[in-house]
């Protein structure tokens, strides 16, 4: 700050302290009350900022903890079971947007080809499709996000489909049973009549 007494101050410092005081209280009326009690003391604006960030990232140390576990994170990526594409790059997207801000930006052409292997085994027909119509190098994020999300919806209504047509088959199967059963009942009925006209024919002559 300036050090001489503020009857003292030129024009210019007058300024810089009155941007400093406009500052300070911007980056104060942002803050949660819980952040505001740990910057209060603060009479700098950069020195509100360079606590905040300190607060936000961490120490030197605990920012390099966090990077190595997020890259960690991002290398193991795996889709879990029964995940569906938007949740899957929900938590992609997490990992790599929080690299970013801790000054590890991936490029994008290695997103692609990290979310890519990410991908479960029934995938693989798509991926050999998009890998051998689109240069992985050039495609966007974007772009690769559309196509999962597209080939996801086809897969949701190829498998309505076959449940539609497995419970179809399971009901002619039913029906087809429910008609061998009569025809049993009914030639069962016809063998007994047979039987007991025989019956009747033998005691007459036996009479």
């Amino acid at each position: 700050m300036i050090p001489n007494p503020k009857a003292e101050w030129t024009e210019a410092e007058t300024k810089k302290v009155q941007t400093n005081f406009k500052a300070i209280n911007t980056l104060h009326y942002a803050l949660t009350p819980t952040k505001f009690n740990k910057v209060s003391s603060c009479t700098t604006a950069k020195q509100v900022w360079d606590k905040l960030r300190i607060i936000h990232e961490g120490t030197s140390q605990v920012k390099e903890s966090k990077i190595a576990f997020l890259t960690h994170n991002y290398e193991m990526f795996k889709m879990e079971p029964g995940e569906d594409i938007t949740s899957m790059l929900d938590r992609f997207t997490n990992i790599t947007n929080k690299l970013s801000q801790l000054g590890k930006p991936i490029p994008e052409h290695e997103i692609i080809k990290r979310l890519l292997r990410s991908l479960r085994k029934i995938w693989k027909p798509k991926l050999t499709a998009i890998r051998e119509a689109k240069d992985l190098n050039v495609i966007t994020l974007d772009d690769i996000c559309g196509f999962l999300l597209t080939h996801e919806l086809e897969l949701k209504e190829e498998e309505e489909k076959d449940k539609r047509e497995a419970k179809e088959k399971k009901k002619n199967i039913a029906l087809k049973v429910s008609i061998l059963e009569e025809e049993l009942d009914n030639l069962s009925c016809d063998v007994d009549e047979e039987l007991a006209m025989v019956a009747r024919k033998f005691k007459k002559l036996m009479g």
